[in-house]
């Protein structure tokens, strides 16, 4: 667990500022969630007290409790508020950065290097690691600085109150932190199983996409390939890719028409069905909602007439 919060702290580097401010507004936060609770029980308390005392109770005190619970309730959403503007997009921006030096670096290894190296492995990098960092790398800093920070806290509070109770919850720290440990070390030695998993998910389907375009391919097939059901073929799908089988088979059929239509003087219904699109008027629609034109205006611009 540490030797992976270290790697994130290695991947936000220059995002450190937010991240620690964030992890307070995030600290903060928590404790004034807990904060009515605790001002409540305390008020029972005093109230509990009286009656059995018989005295009176100061007439500010009911005041003063929903004045301080209201105040708790702001602090919270205050601190919750600069807590995912400092930190939550943390992610996101550094994803997109990463995305963006992977592109540029990808523009200029050879041709050779695609061939060589397994298209399902380049995709997963691209897209499932980056994805994962960018939606949980946030999540996990909170939850073990801000996790750890809380339980530091409610020690010394116990220790003050009751030193018993605080060496048990002590002693109870410990043991789950050796627990996570052993998570920890179960889950790298299944991470490598996972990643050949999406990397067979990927690869495979898409390589059956990219050799088999031009005839009709179902979501069905895709997935028994797979061997999966429809509908989780499609979520796995379309978390790695961010687009629909369809939307991807479209996707490669396009640009097989493109190059059709640039490079030759075929009629556009000929380039249609030799791409695997079964229908003009479906061509034309994806056409046009992709390229913003319709084949025949797009090979005009292009200085291409049809035969």
């Amino acid at each position: 667990m540490f030797q992976s919060m270290n790697r994130i702290l290695r991947w936000t580097k220059g995002y450190h500022r937010r991240l620690y401010l964030g992890s307070l507004c995030s600290f903060l936060a928590t404790w004034a969630a807990a904060g009515p609770v605790m001002l409540t029980a305390w008020a029972l308390g005093l109230v509990i007290e009286s009656a059995q005392e018989g005295t009176a109770l100061d007439a500010k005190l009911p005041w003063l409790c929903l004045g301080g619970i209201i105040l708790l309730i702001v602090l919270r959403f205050v601190c919750a508020y600069w807590k995912n503007r400092l930190q939550e997009s943390i992610g996101t921006e550094r994803a997109a950065q990463q995305r963006l030096e992977l592109g540029d670096l990808l523009k200029r290894v050879s041709l050779g290097y695609f061939s060589k190296n397994n298209l399902g492995d380049i995709l997963a990098a691209l897209t499932t690691e980056l994805s994962t960092l960018e939606l949980q790398s946030m999540k996990m800093v909170d939850a073990v600085i801000n996790g750890y920070l809380q339980v530091l806290v409610i020690v010394l509070c116990m220790a003050f109150f009751c030193p018993e109770a605080a060496l048990v919850a002590v002693v109870g720290v410990l043991l789950s932190a050796f627990a996570l440990r052993g998570i920890g070390r179960q889950s790298a030695r299944t991470a490598p199983v996972g990643h050949r998993a999406q990397e067979a998910l990927s690869g495979a389907a898409i390589e059956y996409i990219q050799g088999n375009y031009r005839q009709p391919i179902t979501v069905s097939q895709l997935a028994e390939l797979s061997h999966m059901s429809s509908g989780h073929f499609c979520r796995l799908f379309k978390k790695y890719t961010f687009k629909t089988p369809v939307q991807y088979i479209n996707g490669v059929r396009l640009s097989a028409a493109t190059d059709l239509l640039l490079e030759s003087d075929r009629k556009v219904l000929d380039v249609a069905f030799d791409t695997g699109f079964n229908s003009l008027s479906y061509f034309i629609g994806v056409f046009k909602q992709s390229m913003g034109c319709t084949p025949t205006e797009f090979r005009r611009r292009h200085g291409r007439q049809e035969a």
